[in-house]
């Protein structure tokens, strides 16, 4: 049977691990994106060592404009993508500068357009 790889955003988080461990389940093999919290990744690869699949751990911040980049360099074979990857900002419009602005919509509109293409 032909491998299939699966990428998942936000991999490090609660949700993406719950999605990691459901598609290891369903024997695809992972490319498991995350930002800066590369303990989770390492804890989620360890618990997914049950599975025969191949886990990619890769690091990439799509708050940028070439994040996606990142993660386009790693991949060499992918048969689905799940975009759970997300930033939350609280407060008032008013005190959202252009910066954050910036960077949410890079991160929450941009980047997963980029990456699906």
């Amino acid at each position: 049977m032909e491998k299939r790889f699966a990428l998942v955003t936000g991999a490090s988080g609660g949700i993406g691990r719950a999605i990691a461990l459901k598609l290891a389940e369903d024997h695809y093999s992972l490319y498991l994106h995350y930002n800066q919290n590369k303990k989770s990744i390492t804890e989620l690869m360890n618990e997914l060592e049950r599975f025969d699949i191949e886990v990619i751990p890769i690091q990439a911040d799509l708050g940028k404009p070439d994040g996606y980049k990142q993660i386009a360099a790693q991949i060499f074979s992918l048969h689905a993508v799940v975009l759970n990857s997300g930033n939350s900002f609280y407060g008032l419009m008013s005190d959202t500068n252009d910066q954050i602005v910036q960077q949410m919509t890079q991160l929450h509109v941009a980047s997963p357009f980029s990456v699906n293409t």
